[in-house]
């Protein structure tokens, strides 16, 4: 996140509103915004099937993107990189 704080916007999306997740942010040095998905509109909206998903956007707002499952660092700066 901080290595492209002018070209990427990183968010999280929390749809359990029970989750205590303050300690699992601050275990895994985790800085960019975490939005809660109260009523599960946006998982919804966007298809989502399982936990973690990753979409990536293009400029336009377009899915350029989508990897199920967990993600490593190597993984999505290379496909920030395209």
């Amino acid at each position: 996140y901080e290595q492209n704080l002018e070209n990427v916007v990183l968010l999280s999306i929390n749809s359990d509103p029970d989750y205590k997740f303050d300690k699992f942010l601050k275990d895994y040095g985790i800085t960019f915004p975490v939005l809660l998905d109260k009523n599960s509109k946006i998982a919804n909206k966007y298809r989502v099937l399982s936990v973690p998903t990753t979409f990536i956007l293009d400029e336009y707002g377009k899915i350029a993107y989508i990897h199920y499952g967990t993600i490593t660092k190597d993984k999505l700066n290379s496909l920030l990189e395209k």
